[in-house]
């Protein structure tokens, strides 16, 4: 008995950033490709979740207001935005460049 080689069984789980996806693979007789028993194929699992290398990075946006909308003790940084912002009771949508 052997493994056969690994098989995806869904898609990828982010449009972007890191993602993964489940494979598997069956454990069958090498000249029929007949069902075997997983414990005859050797060590080894039959499933895993494997990386997607494709999923583009995903898009970071810096958003800083005005001096006079914002508290000039408070340190502005840098991050990934959700599609809606609520910055100090102001709503920024997100802004494609």
């Amino acid at each position: 008995c052997l493994w056969t080689s690994w098989v995806p069984l869904a898609n990828c789980t982010s449009s972007c950033g890191p993602a993964y996806r489940k494979v598997v693979r069956l454990c069958i007789v090498a000249s029929t490709g007949q069902s075997c028993p997983t414990s005859l194929c050797g060590r080894g699992e039959s499933q895993r979740n494997e990386s997607c290398s494709s999923s583009p990075p995903c898009e970071t946006i810096t958003i800083i207001p005005s001096t006079a909308d914002r508290d000039p003790s408070i340190r502005i940084i840098s991050f990934s935005l959700p599609n809606t912002l609520y910055f100090f009771e102001q709503t920024y949508r997100r802004i494609w460049v």
